[in-house]
């Protein structure tokens, strides 16, 4: 979707780059609060869970993409 931006607006990649990356570490401990205190097994607890899970695996994509695009540059 930024793409279509990109030529719009002046940006830093970097700077996207390192929005996203403290979006996803504060969903990260947002959902590890949450689930280290006393919860209940609910709808509520799998959804916080299968959330955490998916920041967790944005962090891990993004990091191999990161370092894919750091070996061909």
């Amino acid at each position: 979707m930024l793409a279509g931006y990109a030529s719009a607006i002046p940006h830093d990649p970097a700077l996207l780059e390192l929005f996203r990356l403290e979006w996803q570490l504060s969903e990260v401990g947002s959902y590890s609060d949450w689930l280290r205190g006393p919860h209940d097994d609910d709808a509520d607890t799998r959804t916080a869970l299968d959330g955490l899970r998916a920041e967790l695996n944005g962090l891990r994509t993004s990091t191999i993409r990161s370092r894919r695009a750091e070996g061909s540059a």
